[in-house]
């Protein structure tokens, strides 16, 4: 199995440190994911960086591929070895969707002209016309 990592963008090689965790769920709850990424040369992940995971391994059909996108909730950082300018990041991911939540529009309705008479100008369908 091989682990691609992409952080905003940018793809880092031999970084991400097993175990990966995520769930990728079918109901309403959030999908979330943690990894832990070793010897970045990045000091801070901000929240809300875009974040490409690609998950690759051999199986009996060949090589199998699964693609993961998520946004940086939280990176604990710290400076491994220290004076090396690089750093050991433990980040908390979640799903992209959960960014649509930072806005604020204005609600919407649509209505009907006729309001709720809809018999007005009801005519009878045949089936033979369609």
């Amino acid at each position: 199995m091989k682990i691609e990592f992409y952080l905003d963008g940018v793809r880092y090689l031999n970084c991400a440190v097993f175990p990966f965790n995520f769930e990728d769920v079918l109901d309403a709850t959030l999908d979330s994911a943690s990894i832990t990424l070793d010897r970045l040369p990045i000091e801070v992940v901000e929240p809300l960086t875009p974040v490409t995971v690609v998950i690759k391994s051999e199986g009996a059909l060949g090589e199998e591929q699964l693609s993961l996108d998520w946004l940086v909730a939280t990176d604990v950082s710290e400076e491994s070895p220290v004076g090396s300018g690089l750093y050991r990041h433990t980040l908390s991911l979640i799903e992209q969707t959960k960014y649509g939540e930072g806005f604020i529009v204005d609600s919407t309705c649509v209505t009907h002209p006729g309001g709720n008479v809809y018999t007005n100008n009801a005519k009878p369908v045949d089936p033979e016309e369609t």
